[in-house]
């Protein structure tokens, strides 16, 4: 099924969550991806992209691991996980638009004015640059091509928030026993094995290169990210839950996850939030209406045992 509108139903965290529950109580495979503008680049990628576009990637992969046979590679299997997720998030300021593909050829004063127009940006985007609303173009352009599942579902890209602010992804974690979790936050496995008395099977994973300090140098970087995809039995009950935050590679994570009958939630950069990385200044000053330029996660975020209590 195809939305040349990007006119997709999004569900509310609260439709969202019933969801995810009543799939983990039955034991059912399940995954929940979300998707921003690097996806959007990533989407976009072609023998004509770019220098800017392969530069952007390589904040995310590295010099090394930036060759288009690669990057069309893993863009395919991005495709795919798309197509095999239960309930996608989409970024809100995509959705019910219409940007005729002519527009990415225009100079780019003249495409900032018609992208500016014609997205539903949040106020804290309005100004935003160049290559950025290039990226967001870029995902609603792929997304209002792609020929989707029937029985796919949407959300907001910004679902994981909700679902913190809600308290339904603590009431969840309080079900469990043993979940998984992939990420490169090392902090994250003994934290929640604390505050929810549970066991956690941690694969670690790098960080996103730019964010590796220099001399920190990570061996086989690529290699290290495609690792995880390879392991047979990530998940050893059915319905087990994985929490999953691996940017580009996160989405593939929570297919495999998925087709070894456990139940994947992308949830990125809450994880950040939760351990009081700022890593998403423009997301709490629209959500929480923090200071610009203030870099401090909101303390309603944080990942303790006050706001667990409180939700």
């Amino acid at each position: 099924m195809k939305y040349p509108a990007c006119n997709f139903t999004l569900k509310s965290e609260l439709e969202v969550s019933k969801v995810i529950s009543c799939r983990q109580e039955n034991g059912d495979p399940f995954n929940l991806i979300r998707l921003g503008d690097g996806e959007g680049l990533l989407l976009s990628i072609s023998d004509q992209s770019t220098e800017a576009d392969f530069k952007y990637l390589t904040k995310h992969f590295g010099a090394n691991g930036v060759n288009l046979d690669y990057l069309l590679g893993l863009k395919n299997r991005l495709i795919q996980s798309i197509k095999g997720a239960d309930i996608i998030g989409v970024r809100d300021d995509i959705v019910n638009v219409r940007f005729e593909p002519g527009n990415f050829s225009l100079p780019h004063d003249e495409f900032l004015k018609n992208f500016r127009s014609s997205f539903r940006l949040r106020e804290v985007e309005k100004n935003l640059d160049f290559h950025g609303s290039r990226r967001i173009a870029f995902l609603h352009k792929s997304l209002s091509s792609l020929d989707f599942n029937d029985d796919s579902q949407f959300c907001s890209a910004w679902f994981h928030y909700d679902y913190h602010n809600s308290g339904e992804i603590f009431k969840l974690l309080r079900q469990q026993k043993k979940i998984g979790l992939i990420s490169c936050r090392q902090r994250l496995p003994g934290l929640l094995e604390k505050l929810f008395d549970i066991s956690v099977r941690f694969h670690e994973i790098p960080g996103m290169f730019r964010d590796i300090p220099r001399g920190n140098d990570v061996p086989n970087y690529v290699e290290q990210l495609e690792n995880i995809l390879s392991q047979k039995q990530l998940v050893e009950f059915p319905g087990m839950l994985y929490l999953v935050g691996g940017g580009l590679y996160g989405k593939l994570y929570c297919q495999l996850i998925k087709s070894q009958g456990g139940i994947a939630l992308d949830l990125g950069s809450l994880f950040d939030a939760w351990l009081g990385i700022p890593s998403r200044p423009a997301v709490y000053r629209s959500m929480y209406n923090t200071e610009e330029g203030k870099k401090e996660v909101p303390s309603t975020l944080l990942l303790t045992a006050r706001n667990i209590i409180s939700s």
